[in-house]
């Protein structure tokens, strides 16, 4: 019964307890299905789990071999995901658990797109930078989020299973008197339900720390890529390799730091770290590019993302920050700024057009110059090769059609061509461009730049014509240069005939006056001189006037010689001194020298003495007695100043630029006479301009005149040797010879003559009346010097110097050419020891030989008496006769400085008191003559000496005897000494 009792109250339970049945079996199929939908959910998370280590492995492993196998388990895997979201959208009947199903969708297409995409950049192009990057940058947040919203989804259905749970559990409480086996039953399906779900839920926690762990190793092995997290404070939880790089910090330095300390102080004032996680919280991403600061505090520009992370209850678990160095890449980017900021500053500005040609739209890009080119203001819409075409001239279509489709073959354009323009006005352009290709080789761009060359093609064409007029200009000059040419060599034949004409017989009426004067054939009365002496005067101006024709005649063809070298200019001044200073002291004129400088002169040494003779001559000349001349020389710069002044006449104003040019003379008194050509200054001013320098005038009319020229200094050593001239060695005088024999060689008798008077009676005379017959007889008599002209019958006199040269035995013998033909580069290059232009005069003559042939002897050489006494000059004559001794006797100072320009003497004895120059003037100008500074002096005088006075004889006399008491046995004694003296040191000299 009370089994039947229980078996009722079991029934009676049983039904309350069936109608609980029913209510727990929905909530048990409610349960079961929350339950299985999690499992499908946490299968398919499974999976995805594994598709994400089948990508680490990916990633990992390069060999393709072994990519494709994984590759197949993952397609496979995505497979079976689509099929579990299929089933698990079919168990869905709430509005939210659509909702958050369709949220794992939507979470899951970026996510698989990326990985896709970066699947295909490291399988198939190989491309494993941009792969990772594709990966940190875009897949990791994205899976981040996809795992979110599964973890979302599985939280809810938990939830919801819970709920049913509780649910059921008071079903259970309020039918638990019902039926005891049914209250088991439901606690034991309760109790299973629970361990089930312990069980899954442990599943899943293991799921997700493998997930978890995954995605840690494959955060830590990216090194290019700075990947943390921060908790919700911003204080960083996590360290991966790439932030360790990038940032210089080691983990156990950052961990548990605020992510505050990346920012600069700028960025910390603005409050930007605070603010950038707000913004994340907001909207769930913050992203910005700007400066990070390294722990060793450098700056580099960063590209930074930070995503919100939050758990499925809606609270913040925090954040996850990536961070890329992109410094290099902003470097870049600028640098590519600045360059495209030139180009279009290029493409806008200036006169080139620049142009972008796309081959395969037929699209160009342009500058606004470009259009301009063609006459538009503004851009054309569109611009195309057609376009271009239609601008064009005709006539260039088929040209410049050509060079287009040579560009496609050389990868080169370049072209000049005429187009019409918008305002149909013609211009010329010039294109240049380069054709660019695809792999494949085929040409898809030109890139160039036009420019309008209308201006320089117009210039052109003028241009040839103006070179067609110029050749015509050139071919009509050619041939008047050919007849000036003609002209000029008829001018030269000309000239040279009238130097022969005129110098050959000027030679015998200059030498034979000179003769006639010297009163050698015999004594002359006073008409007789005077009468030599005009012809002396003539001649001597007619020789003058052709020598200035001929040097002026030279210098306009551009045939004059110049040898420049370098000397001192105070060892060719006493050269030029010793011509003037007869002249200056015919006039009682002053002439004193000032050299302020050792530095040479860079000229030629034979015009820069006629350049000083012409200027002291014209001073000479226009100074009147008793005036001063003064010669300066100074350094200026690179160049040498050369001043001659006097006090002579002066130049009015109006003629002082008239007096350099040709046959001009300055107007004196009319008392006055100077003879002149009126060529001087000009060939003076043409010499010294053809040596690089300039001359000047200074002058005030009644007060005299300073002419000043300045030529170019010299090195600061000098050769002794003159340059282009050789230098010969002196030859003995033969053995036994009492006399030097020189051998004159011209094919005129009067000119034979002429240079055997002045000669003679210091040499010995040969002659020789042609060239051979010089030969001849120089090998025959081995003379001492020999004198050649060089215009004689039977081949030129070079031709004899080149033969006299050429054989042994006269090969030594110093020549000297004598002749009207001035030739003097010739002469010295075929081996000419001097070279003298006729007429000369009997001084220069004897100077030349005497530089060449030593005398052997003074025995019977005079001594020079010079005093204004004529009963002192006769005793001195008797006392120095009777001792053996020849003399010659002067009576002025002038006068005896004019013997010694043509004659040898042995010594000087000179009185100190003489009218017009007085004995110590004599003194001072045969110092300073190169020839004359050993000839011994003696003074005799009655004149009391200052302690000065006595000073200058002692340092340049031999000896002072005073003409009082008995001085005759004390100059024999002294003249004895002073021949003995130079007996000797000739010995030495010889020896």
């Amino acid at each position: 019964m009370a089994f039947a009792v229980l078996i009722a109250m079991l029934v009676g339970i049983g039904e309350s307890g069936l109608r609980r049945m029913k209510a727990i079996d929905k909530s048990l199929s409610d349960i079961t299905g929350r339950s299985d939908t999690a499992q499908l959910a946490r299968q398919a998370l499974t999976l995805s789990n594994s598709n994400s280590r089948i990508t680490l492995e990916i990633f990992l492993v390069r060999d393709r071999a072994l990519v494709d196998p994984l590759l197949a388990e993952r397609s496979e895997n995505s497979k079976e995901i689509g099929e579990l979201l299929a089933q698990i959208a079919s168990r869905c009947e709430s509005e939210k658990e659509k909702r958050l199903l369709s949220a794992v969708e939507v979470a899951r297409k970026p996510y698989v797109d990326s990985y896709l995409r970066a699947l295909h950049l490291l399988v198939d192009e190989g491309k494993h930078d941009a792969a990772v990057a594709v990966m940190v940058n875009e897949t990791l947040p994205a899976i981040l989020k996809y795992h979110a919203a599964w973890n979302e989804f599985v939280d809810f259905q938990n939830n919801q299973r819970d709920l049913a749970t509780k649910q059921t559990e008071v079903d259970y409480a309020k039918g638990r008197h019902a039926a005891f086996l049914m209250m088991v039953l439901v606690v034991a399906v309760a109790l299973a339900i629970a361990l089930m779900s312990i069980r899954e839920m442990t599943r899943e926690i293991a799921s997700r720390i493998e997930a978890e762990n995954q995605l840690r190793l494959l955060l830590d092995g990216v090194k290019d890529y700075a990947i943390f997290m921060l908790d919700p404070s911003g204080r960083v939880a996590s360290w991966n390799q790439g932030a360790a790089r990038i940032k210089g910090y080691k983990a156990d330095e950052i961990v548990g730091r605020h992510f505050s300390c990346f920012y600069p102080p700028e960025d910390l004032q603005n409050g930007k770290p605070a603010h950038e996680l707000e913004k994340a919280i907001t909207e769930g991403r913050y992203e910005e590019e700007g400066w990070r600061i390294r722990k060793d505090g450098s700056r580099f520009w960063a590209n930074v993302i930070i995503t919100a992370m939050w758990y499925g209850t809606g609270k913040l678990r925090g954040f996850s920050k990536i961070t890329r160095d992109i410094t290099e890449r902003r470097r870049a980017e600028e640098l590519l700024r600045e360059s495209e900021q030139r180009l279009t500053l290029a493409s806008t500005s200036g006169e080139v057009g620049v142009w972008d040609l796309d081959l395969i739209a037929d699209q160009a890009w342009r500058s606004v110059q470009h259009d301009r080119i063609f006459g538009y203001e503004s851009l054309l819409p569109n611009w195309g090769q057609e376009v271009f075409s239609r601008h064009l001239v005709p006539e260039d279509r088929q040209l410049v059609k050509q060079r287009f489709e040579e560009a496609f073959q050389t990868g080169h354009l370049v072209f000049e061509c005429r187009i019409i323009r918008a305002d149909q006005a013609r211009r010329w352009i010039s294109a240049k461009g380069e054709v660019f290709r695809n792999e494949q080789g085929q040409p898809i761009r030109m890139m160039g730049v036009v420019t309008d060359v209308t201006e320089r093609k117009e210039a052109e064409v003028e241009k040839r014509k103006f070179m067609d007029r110029l050749a015509a200009s050139n071919n009509e000059l050619e041939l008047r240069n050919r007849e000036v040419q003609r002209a000029t060599q008829m001018k030269s034949k000309f000239l040279a005939s009238m130097s022969h004409e005129l110098r050959t017989p000027l030679n015998a009426i200059v030498g034979f006056s000179d003769l006639l004067a010297e009163e050698t054939p015999g004594e002359l009365n006073t008409k007789q001189k005077r009468f030599v002496n005009h012809i002396k005067q003539g001649s001597a101006h007619l020789l003058q006037l052709i020598n200035d024709i001929l040097d002026l005649s030279k210098i306009e063809a551009g045939q004059l010689e110049i040898r420049c070298e370098d000397f001192q200019v105070k060892d060719a001044l006493p050269e030029v001194l010793s011509t003037i200073r007869p002249l200056a002291m015919a006039k009682n004129i002053q002439v004193q020298e000032k050299l302020e400088t050792e530095l040479p002169v860079y000229a030629d040494r034979v015009r820069f003495k006629q350049i000083l003779y012409n200027l002291l001559s014209n001073a000479v000349k226009f100074t009147p007695k008793d005036g001063q001349i003064d010669i300066d020389c100074i350094e200026k710069g690179n160049f040498l100043q050369i001043s001659v002044s006097d006090t002579g006449i002066g130049i009015r104003a109006e003629d002082q630029q008239l007096v350099f040019e040709e046959f001009r003379q300055v107007e004196g008194s009319q008392k006055d006479d100077h003879q002149g050509t009126g060529l001087g200054l000009a060939i003076t001013k043409r010499l010294v301009e053809q040596q690089g320098g300039t001359i000047s005038l200074v002058s005030e009319l009644g007060k005299g005149s300073r002419f000043t020229f300045i030529l170019p200094a010299g090195s600061k050593v000098t050769n002794a040797a003159q340059t282009g001239k050789p230098v010969q060695a002196a030859i003995a005088v033969t053995a036994g010879r009492e006399k030097p024999l020189v051998l004159i060689a011209d094919d005129e008798v009067s000119a034979r003559e002429l240079l055997a008077s002045y000669l003679e009676p210091d040499y010995k005379i040969a002659m020789a009346d042609s060239g051979p017959d010089a030969v001849r007889k120089a090998q025959r008599l081995m003379p001492d010097a020999i004198t050649l002209d060089v215009l004689m019958p039977g081949g030129s006199g070079f031709e004899t110097l080149v033969a006299l040269r050429k054989t042994p035995e006269t090969a030594n013998i110093p020549i000297i050419i004598v002749s009207i033909v001035d030739q003097k580069h010739v002469g010295f290059a075929l081996g000419a020891a001097d070279y003298l232009i006729k007429p000369i005069r009997k001084p220069v003559l004897l100077e030349t030989i005497r530089k060449h042939v030593p005398f052997p002897g003074d025995d019977d050489q005079a001594i020079l008496l010079v005093d204004d006494d004529p009963k002192t000059l006769e005793l001195l004559e008797e006392t120095l006769r009777s001792a053996g001794y020849e003399t010659q006797s002067v009576r002025s100072g002038a006068r005896a400085l004019e013997v010694l320009s043509s004659k040898f003497v042995s010594a000087i004895l000179l009185d100190l008191l003489m009218p017009g120059m007085d004995g110590f003037q004599v003194i001072r100008h045969v110092r300073q003559e190169p020839t004359l500074k050993e000839l011994p002096i003696l003074v005799m005088t009655a004149k009391s000496l200052s302690p000065d006075e006595l000073a200058l004889l002692g340092r340049d006399t031999q000896a002072l005897l005073q003409k009082n008491g008995s001085w005759q046995q004390q100059l024999l004694v002294e003249v004895g000494k002073v021949v003995r003296n130079r007996k000797l040191a000739r010995s030495a000299g010889q020896s």
